[in-house]
């Protein structure tokens, strides 16, 4: 039986409305459907692609938008939409690449070139970033999603005025979005005015109550106020909205442990150390959180394995050192002071615990050359 192209159509539409309506599942089959009448159209491989995406199917995404490629070599579109599916799957030169065939088609495509400018940003290629994203807002000033990356890309270049401009007037134009004012709060926060952040944050938070990189935001400068309790109100918020991350587990464990609450402290940083083994915030915290239960043998074990990740970082050293000062391995724990200050001679803690250590090992001239340069320092 064939059908006219209205059938088709029809059918087409009907799996759009599916995937607006949030029925993703029938969305894909009537997207087949439509394949099976007419298996030459781009758009139909498209938008089920699109589908798939929003499944998290990638990999058939890409399929599907490789198909339509073949049928559209020269449609700007299909390209864009294929860099987006590679870049949800972390393939983020083949994501470039595709963005790189969309633009030579379309140079003056806004939408492409903000999108590879994100994807820039997101792998810390900051400077050829900011090359897109001047050439879309050259295009259009007002293009609210380049001013957001702008904005974040010139902060992270340390050019804060220069960001606080764009998320000023993103502001402006974006009717309330929760990201201009997050953006916004994040560049008082870099300069120190903790008050304006976090009544920025604030205004965030008015317009999306669960934004989770205002309530992160927030309780960051809160905890930098010593406002730990307000600090952990927010930590616990953003940890409804995204439950396992392990960055915000680690940080909500090193308020418990901030505040005393150790053994609190030491199941977030065990919940993070379940699935991210090397997670050097959460061991570093678990092994302070354990000697603070008086359990120096287990925090060795942390510590241990944190000296393995990262041996030069001269904190990890001296938490180490103080870990086998504690279990009298008086030797070693020297050994690791020396380090720790090796690397960061104006450690005053390490040298602090290498005096103390010396003390206790009956090496008194050296404990007190240690605390007068610990003092002078």
């Amino acid at each position: 039986m064939s059908l006219s192209i209205n059938d088709f159509e029809a059918v087409v539409k009907r799996a759009i409305a599916h995937r607006d309506g949030g029925d993703l599942e029938a969305a894909v089959a009537g997207f087949d459907a439509a394949v099976a009448i007419r298996d030459g159209d781009p758009a139909v491989f498209v938008q089920r692609g699109i589908t798939y995406g929003q499944l998290g199917r990638f990999d058939a995404a890409i399929a599907d938008f490789d198909r339509a490629i073949a049928l559209a070599p020269d449609d700007p579109w299909v390209w864009s939409n294929r860099a987006i599916a590679c870049g949800l799957m972390g393939q983020f030169d083949a994501a470039i690449d595709s963005f790189g065939q969309a633009v030579a088609l379309d140079p003056q495509n806004t939408q492409v070139l903000a999108s590879r400018g994100e994807t820039l940003r997101e792998m810390g290629r900051f400077e050829e970033a900011l090359g897109d994203l001047n050439r879309v807002l050259e295009l259009d000033a007002d293009y609210f999603g380049a001013l957001i990356s702008r904005g974040h890309v010139l902060m992270h270049l340390g050019h804060f005025d220069a960001a606080a401009v764009d998320f000023d007037r993103a502001i402006a134009v974006g009717n309330g979005h929760p990201d201009a004012f997050a953006g916004r709060a994040e560049i008082y926060r870099q300069v120190d005015e903790a008050e304006a952040a976090m009544e920025m944050f604030g205004e965030a938070l008015k317009a999306m109550p669960d934004h989770l990189g205002a309530l992160i935001g927030r309780g960051e400068v809160l905890r930098e106020c010593d406002r730990l309790e307000d600090a952990l109100l927010d930590f616990d918020r953003a940890l409804v909205v995204a439950p396992d991350d392990p960055d915000l587990l680690a940080a909500r464990g090193d308020m418990l442990r901030q505040l005393g609450r150790s053994a609190e402290a030491i199941r977030d940083f065990t919940r993070v150390l379940e699935n991210f083994p090397d997670h050097l915030w959460a061991l570093m915290g678990r092994g302070v959180a354990l000697r603070m239960e008086n359990d120096p043998e287990a925090s060795l074990v942390d510590f241990d394995r944190a000296v393995m990740l990262d041996d030069g970082d001269a904190w990890v050293w001296a938490n180490r050192g103080e870990s086998r000062r504690m279990l009298g391995q008086y030797e070693a724990a020297v050994s690791d002071f020396t380090r720790a200050l090796d690397i960061d001679p104006e450690n005053g803690w390490a040298r602090e615990l290498r005096a103390e250590t010396f003390r206790q090992m009956g090496r008194f001239a050296e404990a007190v050359e240690d605390m007068n340069r610990a003092r002078a320092q």
